[in-house]
């Protein structure tokens, strides 16, 4: 998992072997998919702002690189792409 997710951990205070254990040696971990599902999370509902304000560019251009930092930051994959239509 992404080195700034384990650094979030060890603040909320896991220990470095809890971080170990969950991050980095077990794929099917449960803490490394919630992880994954709260930065998936976030930027689904940024997303969701960018549907409602397609027209908006200067919008739609805040939306697209405040996802596409969050994905970068935290190692995942954006599955929020933009097909709706300008007017």
């Amino acid at each position: 998992m992404n080195e700034r997710i384990k650094q979030l951990a060890e603040q909320a205070g896991f220990s470095l072997v809890d971080i170990r254990d969950a991050f980095d040696y077990n794929e099917d971990n449960p803490y490394r998919e919630f992880a994954r599902l709260i930065a998936q999370d976030c930027i689904s509902k940024i997303a969701l702002i960018g549907i409602s304000n397609f027209e908006n560019d200067d919008i739609m251009w805040a939306i697209e690189f405040a996802t596409e930092m969050i994905s970068e930051r935290y190692g995942v994959k954006n599955e929020n792409t933009n097909n709706s239509p300008k007017s």
